[in-house]
């Protein structure tokens, strides 16, 4: 009963400080500050090797991965060419999100869809359990979270569901 009353106050205590990341005047001239923030706070509540957050633009149709940071190290944004099926169903589908609890899974449910090494993220370390959740402002879909771990099964319900809180 303590480990839990524990786990739910570092939850709380987490999604206060993404909120006041998100209200500060500079949270939209200084989205890397706020992408920081959503991932030390992640980190706080879970097992995090890898996260990001990636942004979708609906007038062009295009989805860039704006933070990632894999092992402590931030990598530069890129852009998905193209976004791939799954990953469309997903965004305008997907309310909850999704938990993987193994590489296994996660190339099963992506299979046919690859179109090379590099569309698999952390191909130096794959990553063993991995969460997506929406990112949703109102009924619109502005992108996607992710949490990964180097480890299988790392993951819990009470994980995606805390993950897709900060989606909201």
């Amino acid at each position: 009963l303590y480990e839990e009353a524990r786990q739910s106050s570092e939850e709380r205590a987490a999604l206060i400080e993404i909120g006041r990341a998100l209200s500060t005047p500079e949270a939209l001239s200084d989205l890397q500050t706020v992408y920081q923030t959503i991932y030390e706070q992640v980190r706080r509540v879970m097992p995090t090797d890898a996260f990001f957050v990636t942004r979708y633009y609906q007038a062009t149709d295009r989805l860039f991965m704006e933070y990632l940071i894999d092992e402590g190290v931030v990598y530069p944004p890129i852009e998905y060419r193209p976004i791939r099926p799954q990953t469309r169903q997903f965004l305008f589908e997907e309310r909850v999100g999704l938990m993987f609890s193994s590489a296994q899974e996660y190339l099963n449910f992506t299979k046919n869809s690859l179109n090379t090494d590099e569309d698999i993220i952390g191909s130096d370390h794959p990553s063993e359990s991995l969460l997506f959740v929406p990112i949703r402002y109102g009924e619109e879909i502005i992108g996607m979270l992710s949490a990964q771990s180097y480890l299988s099964h790392a993951y819990t319900r009470r994980h995606l569901e805390m993950l897709k809180e900060i989606g909201v």
